[in-house]
């Protein structure tokens, strides 16, 4: 009987309802799949690409470790040292060495 109750039951699902769910899971679920995360190894480097976003032309540079995991990434309008620098700042900040540095 509660097995036919069950399967016509209709459940009803607030936006509050998954606010609530966020708020009292969400941390505990990033926590994992951070920790299921390769750990960055001690070399990157930064690399640069060009892509194209809504027409127009954007600079994407990523810092990568020596195994390929990407750590950061930033677009941004304008090749500059700042994109540059901020990845070395964001690397150095999690216990990392540059390959190379910004010039």
């Amino acid at each position: 009987m509660s097995r036919i109750c069950w399967r016509s039951a209709v459940w009803r699902i607030t936006n509050e309802t998954i606010q609530r769910w966020v708020l009292k899971f969400g941390l505990a679920f990033a926590r994992n799949l951070r920790r299921g995360r390769p750990t960055p190894h001690g070399k990157w480097h930064l690399d640069e690409m060009v892509v194209s976003i809504a027409s127009r032309r954007m600079y994407m540079w990523r810092a990568v470790d020596s195994e390929g995991e990407v750590l950061d990434v930033m677009v941004q309008p304008r090749r500059d040292k700042a994109a540059c620098e901020v990845a070395q700042e964001t690397a150095e900040a999690a216990g990392l060495r540059a390959d190379r540095h910004c010039h």
